[in-house]
Parts: structure tokens; sequence; C-alpha cells
């Protein structure tokens, strides 16, 4: 699923009238591929994605991944939806259940997500911390230690650089051991 990929930029609008959502698991790296043989049987499939850069031979570019890796959505417009069939589309792996019935999302969940769309891609929330931030440790060995934001990782995790027994050290800390100065 690379940014040239053009059945990620065919997402459906939220209709008012559309009360929940199937939650639909893919075979791994193929939501796309489940996404178009849906929507070929005329299904309204939402495959959220997020730009992520990727580090590959010394080069870096920016590409689009699948926000809910695994996973796709299907509009589910009325309870006695046939969605037997959905299962046996090229791709899916599987819809979640609860025993014999789907599982469903709420329409609300699904508006939420669009509603953060810029270009076909899911924005990230602000960051609340910036690099060069002073901030203090909160909790764990190091609490009540100053530090310098110095880098900003995936999944709420920073690099903070602290001054330890003479030296300066690189260390890596979740968002909330941290508190501001």
């Amino acid at each position: 699923m690379d940014v040239s990929a053009p059945v990620l930029d065919r997402q459906p609008v939220v209709r008012a009238h559309c009360p929940d959502w199937l939650v639909i698991q893919t075979h791994s790296n193929r939501e796309a591929l489940a996404a178009e043989n849906l929507r070929n049987q005329f299904y309204d499939v939402y495959a959220p994605v997020i730009s992520k850069l990727a580090r590959h031979a010394r080069q870096t570019r920016e590409v689009r991944r699948p926000l809910f890796p695994g996973y796709i959505f299907v509009a589910r417009h009325t309870p006695a939806m046939q969605w037997r069939a959905i299962r046996s589309t090229i791709g899916v792996r599987s819809i979640i259940t609860n025993g014999n019935t789907p599982s469903t999302l709420a329409n609300s969940f699904i508006a939420t997500l669009q509603d953060r769309e810029v270009s076909g891609v899911i924005a990230r929330a602000a960051a609340p911390r910036e690099l060069g931030d002073v901030v203090r440790l909160a909790r764990g060995p190091f609490e009540g230690l100053a530090a310098t934001i110095v880098a900003l990782g995936e999944h709420d995790r920073l690099v903070v650089l602290m001054n330890l027994l003479n030296g300066a050290v690189r260390v890596q800390v979740s968002e909330d051991q941290l508190s501001a100065v």
C-alpha cells in the first residue's frame, strides 16, 4: 500500500442512515485488495490510512499505511444485510463476530475518523511536546530529574537528554512519565 495506491482514495461519505459498520479482518497486508474487491461487490467500504515515513536502503519516503493494520470497515445499512458473502471475498480473512452475530462499530466512530482526514489520510493529533522542550520526569527511576526532548518517537515515546553522572545520557521514555517544568 504505497502513496500511489489508487484504491485507497475512494472513501465513502458517512451516511446518516447507516447505523453501524461491520469490522472485517483481512489477510496480512491485503487491506487494499479486500477493500477493492468489496467495492466491486457494491459494498460501502472504509479503509482509513495514515502517512508514515518508510526507510529503506538509505532512502526515506512517505507512504500510506493502514490506520488499523489487518482491518477495514463495511457499512451495514440494514440489520438483515447478507454479510456471509463478505467472508468469501478475496483478501478477507473473517468478519469479527460476537457468537454468530457480526460485531459492529457505531457510525459516529467512523464519522470521527473521516472528520480527521486531509486528502484521504488521517491527520495525526498535534503533539503536546516539541523538540527542545524542558520536561521533568514524573515517575520511574529518574523521577524528579529535568531533561530536554531531543527526538519524537512513535507510540507516545520520546527521547530525552538528561545530565547524569557528569555526562549527557539519552533515555527513551513514554509521554505519561513526563510533566512540564
